[in-house]
């Protein structure tokens, strides 16, 4: 299954209209941006620390990403742990500066070569999408309903965060039947049954375990990495709450984000959700540029990297595996 029934050109047109709503909620939420005089206090009140602790945090949560994806694609394609490590780092790249995240596209390209199925490699990325999925919209409710109003703002998000665990407990339990169901679809059989089959790992207790505690653990370093920044940037300690709902929020905008490496898409998010918690827009937009910046530099560095190690090992022993 591709990331969207929709087609590709329908799919970049709503992406857009998004982008450009956000851009607009952005543009109307500031009176001003902010000054040299507030980037410097910034910075000479937390901002080292700042980069430091989100920068130590997204590494951390960049490898456990790394062996996530190992461990999931090494199930189907006779690929050495050598080989993940080389690749990952700049596929994950590709997929987080690319618009339209189109670089995440490549992950298939690279499995093909590899020997798998590109469809498998799609139903990897919707598995690990799936755990993330569930994760982020949990923080998000979370950091959401912390500063809800009694009543329908609340009970939304008690139905939201039901829907998705069902949701979750359906793929878990019902692969069976949905299997049943893809092998009636008129078109693309193979596909269907393809993408519901990379989600067998649930059917080995060890493994989905596996997979579920390092999604939690992907997510949980990040939230750290946003409460400790923040609480430096702002330069008081701030609910976990709010640095849940900010993880939250910035990643799941990203996955339909037009521009390139979430930007505006990332600000607006986190602007959102920090003048809910009774914080300027304006501490926001400093607190957002500085957390984006740490972790796009390090996304494009290691990615950089990556692609630098596997030219030259092309060039001394011919095409990389």
């Amino acid at each position: 299954m591709s990331r969207s029934s929709l087609p590709q050109g329908i799919r970049i047109a709503i992406y857009v209209a998004i982008w450009i709503v956000l851009g607009l909620f952005l543009y109307a939420s500031l009176d001003r941006l902010p000054s040299r005089s507030e980037w410097a206090e910034v910075i000479a009140r937390g901002g080292g620390p700042a980069v430091a602790a989100f920068g130590a945090a997204f590494f951390a949560a960049f490898v456990l990403r790394l062996l996530r994806f190992g461990v999931l694609t090494r199930r189907s394609v006779p690929v050495r742990w050598s080989g993940i490590i080389r690749a990952f780092p700049w596929l994950f790249m590709l997929g987080a500066v690319t618009p339209f995240r189109l670089g995440e596209g490549v992950r298939a390209h690279w499995v093909q070569r590899q020997g798998g199925s590109g469809v498998t490699a799609v139903g990897n990325w919707a598995a690990e999408r799936w755990t993330d999925l569930i994760l982020l919209v949990v923080f998000l409710s979370l950091g959401i309903a912390a500063v809800a109003v009694e009543g329908f703002g609340a009970a939304a998000v008690t139905l939201l965060m039901a829907g998705l665990i069902a949701g979750y407990l359906l793929v878990w339990f019902g692969r069976p039947r949905l299997m049943q169901v893809a092998g009636r679809l008129p078109v693309a059989r193979e596909a269907a049954q393809r993408l519901i089959r990379s989600f067998d790992y649930m059917s080995d207790t060890r493994l989905h375990a596996t997979i579920v505690l390092m999604t939690l653990a992907i997510w949980a370093l990040m939230a750290l990495g946003f409460w400790a920044a923040l609480s430096l940037i702002l330069d008081t300690p701030v609910p976990v709450a709010l640095a849940l709902g900010c993880v939250g929020a910035v990643n799941l905008i990203a996955l339909v984000s037009a521009a390139p490496g979430n930007l505006v898409s990332f600000q607006a998010a986190m602007v959102a959700v920090m003048t809910a918690w009774g914080h300027s827009a304006v501490d926001a937009l400093l607190a957002s540029i500085l957390i984006q910046s740490t972790g796009l530099t390090i996304a494009i560095s290691l990615g950089l990297l990556s692609w630098g190690a596997q030219v030259l090992r092309a060039r001394r022993s011919g095409p990389t595996p």
